[in-house]
């Protein structure tokens, strides 16, 4: 590789279903003008969820489907096929997303010369995902480098696996410009669209509906905020296997103010539209919903994990995860204070401008070049 030719970097990640990596995958490739980028998805492109799939599809990055569903059985097969894209595509760094798509990409670079990043976006703390942890760690030595979004989420390969600072990359998630403006006409609009009062308030959740995001808990404290402040709403923005129970439990604490508005494509409309963001997650890397509704200014009471601590540092109103009665106390204190809720919104705004885009790319590129420099491509 010259030194005025563009990098080709393969990611290679499991899945293009509307995820956290995902999404923020989809951010990058569309900013990175300095790297060219192609895309090998795994499993089958999921059908009713092509956001990231048209997202990526519209600003021409190639993708390549393994359309792999036995992982076993197939190994052998994926790791041929992923080899030959090594080759034919003249693939000079590879970047893997999760385990397993970070233990077919170490085994497919050996013997090259192509260097291959993990993109550690979580902490994996659970005991469940303890043989992943294991299985990530104990392959660690094949890895050239290591960005992360956090450096919480990377601690401890640094403890227990030898991973070293020289190998490791804070590169945050970053926020589309769109989220960084308001439109006092876009946000009647919506709330019209969705039948809201214009004097409401109105708080948000964007999220995957799945265990350890804390729906739960959310609902319990807004039936609680409900009673003494018939104005305020809830939206929950997005879809997922826990979606019918959520139903069920709205339904039985007749919680009327709740909308579960589905996967929605113009979250920034959404959340301008929002008067404060709530997050009461109880596992993350970091959360590119916490990070767009602080882009978007919105006081924020969100959960103490060390993960959104790391993000918010004192923008937003920190309460421990599964306890709703304190999220429902935080969220009250937003209603009643104004001048508290002035203050975390302008707090919200200072913290958001960190994770502008552009600096992302910017990182990346870096990054990308620096790793290149340690192990050239021959």
């Amino acid at each position: 590789m010259t030194n005025t030719s563009k990098p080709t970097v393969l990611h290679i990640l499991p899945t293009l279903a509307t995820g956290g990596a995902e999404r923020a995958l989809a951010k990058l490739v569309r900013t990175s003008d300095d790297v060219h980028h192609e895309v090998c998805v795994l499993f089958p492109i999921p059908t009713g969820d092509h956001i990231v799939f048209d997202e990526m599809t519209q600003a021409k990055i190639p993708i390549h489907c393994l359309g792999i569903t036995q992982p076993i059985r197939q190994w052998t097969q994926a790791l041929r096929d992923i080899r030959k894209l090594l080759r034919t595509r003249k693939i000079t760094v590879v970047i893997t997303y999760l385990t397993l798509a970070d233990m077919l990409g170490r085994f497919a670079v050996r013997k090259t010369d192509i260097p291959v990043i993990c993109w550690l976006r979580s902490t994996l703390r659970e005991w469940k995902y303890l043989p992943l942890t294991l299985a990530n760690g104990c392959t660690a030595r094949m890895v050239d480098a290591f960005f992360t979004v956090s450096p919480v989420c990377v601690a401890v390969y640094k403890r227990f696996f030898g991973v070293k600072n020289h190998q490791v990359y804070t590169i945050p998630n970053g926020v589309d410009a769109s989220f960084f403006s308001h439109h006092p006409n876009r946000r009647t609009a919506t709330r019209t669209h969705f039948n809201i009062p214009s004097d409401a308030f109105v708080f948000s959740y964007t999220a995957v509906m799945r265990p350890r995001k804390g729906h739960e808990t959310l609902l319990h404290a807004f039936h609680e905020v409900a009673k003494t402040h018939p104005h305020a709403h809830l939206w929950l923005i997005g879809d997922g296997p826990l979606c019918p129970s959520l139903e069920e439990r709205i339904r039985s604490l007749n919680l009327t103010q709740v909308h579960i508005l589905g996967r929605q494509a113009d979250v920034p409309t959404l959340l301008d539209a929002s008067d404060a963001f709530v997050f009461p997650s109880e596992y993350e890397g970091m959360s590119n919903a916490l990070i767009e509704a602080l882009a978007m200014g919105l006081p924020t009471v969100s959960t103490n994990i060390p993960e959104n601590v790391e993000v918010t540092k004192n923008a937003a109103l920190l309460v421990p995860p599964t306890r709703p009665d304190d999220m429902a106390q935080a969220m009250r204190t937003l209603l009643d204070d104004r001048t508290l809720y002035n203050e975390y919104a302008k707090r919200a705004t200072q913290r958001g401008a960190a994770f502008a885009l552009q600096r992302t790319t910017s990182l990346f590129e870096t990054a990308i070049k620096d790793v290149l420099a340690r192990r050239p491509c021959s």
